[in-house]
C-alpha cells in the first residue's frame, strides 16, 4: 500500500492499539451496565415472587373475610327479625300488664273476709 494512510480509499488505517483501546473503554462500560441489568432482574422477579405471596394472601383473607363477616344483606334481615320481635314483645308486655291490672281490681273489688 503506497502513500500509507488510506485502507483503499476509505479513510485512514485503525491499528489494533485503537481496536484494543475501544474494546477495553467498550467493555467497561458494558460491564457495569450488564451489572445493574442483571442485578435489576433479580430485584424484579424477587417482587414478583413477593407480588404473587400478597396476592395469594389476599386471597386468602377475602375468603376468610366471605366465611367471618356477615353481608349487609344479613345484617338488614336480622334487623327486620328483631324490630318485630320487639313490637311483639311489647304487645305481650302490654297484654300481661292489662290482665295484672284486671286482676288486682277484681281482688280489691272483693270484700274482705275479717
Amino acid at each position: 500500500m503506497a502513500g500509507g494512510g488510506a485502507l483503499m480509499g476509505l479513510g485512514p488505517t485503525v491499528e489494533w492499539s485503537e481496536i484494543a483501546t475501544l474494546a477495553g473503554i467498550l467493555a467497561a462500560v458494558a460491564a457495569p451496565l450488564a451489572w445493574v441489568w442483571q442485578d435489576n432482574r433479580r430485584a424484579i422477579h424477587h417482587l414478583h415472587r413477593r407480588l404473587d405471596a400478597l396476592s395469594a394472601q389476599l386471597a386468602a383473607d377475602k375468603l376468610e373475610a366471605a366465611r367471618t363477616f356477615v353481608s349487609s344483606e344479613a345484617v338488614m334481615r336480622v334487623e327486620k327479625r328483631l324490630a318485630a320481635s320487639e313490637v311483639r314483645m311489647a304487645a305481650a308486655i302490654e297484654a300481661l300488664g292489662g290482665r295484672i291490672d284486671r286482676a288486682l281490681e277484681a281482688a280489691l273489688s272483693r270484700p274482705r273476709s275479717s
